[in-house]
């Protein structure tokens, strides 16, 4: 990608120039690598947690687990899905929610609750 977007024309010595990308490559990977490492070995000293943080099987598990919630969040009723939202994933409180939505706080609760409700059912039978 990086010859691709190189003009050609204005490199004096091509293979100089080709031999540079590849270097810089080499030494960007093995940033990553290290960065990656770090990371884990961080992790690995971390009492009780017992996982591979890493493990590309558990990242795909979680990025399945975040599409069917976002499709379970789709089925709920607009107003009950966007007071779960502002409640549980932007941390707004629920007087601020009521405020803003002309409704009581009661409202606000059974609201969140409705939504709990039927996550817990769409959600927990995978488990």
């Amino acid at each position: 990608m990086r010859l691709a977007d190189a003009d050609l024309d204005t490199i004096e010595r091509p293979e100089a120039y080709l031999f540079t990308v590849a270097a810089n490559l080499i030494r960007d990977r093995s940033r990553r690598q290290r960065v990656q490492t770090n990371i884990k070995n961080e992790y690995a000293q971390q009492p009780g947690l017992g996982v591979e943080f890493l493990d590309p099987h558990r990242v795909a598990e979680g990025h399945d687990m975040l599409r069917e919630l976002y499709a379970a969040l789709a089925e709920l009723p607009e107003r009950t899905r966007r007071i779960f939202i502002l409640y549980r994933i932007e941390n707004v409180e629920k007087k601020t929610i009521a405020a803003g939505l002309g409704i009581s706080e009661n409202a606000i609760e059974k609201h969140i609750r409705r939504a709990m409700g039927f996550l817990i059912e769409r959600l927990g039978a995978r488990s």
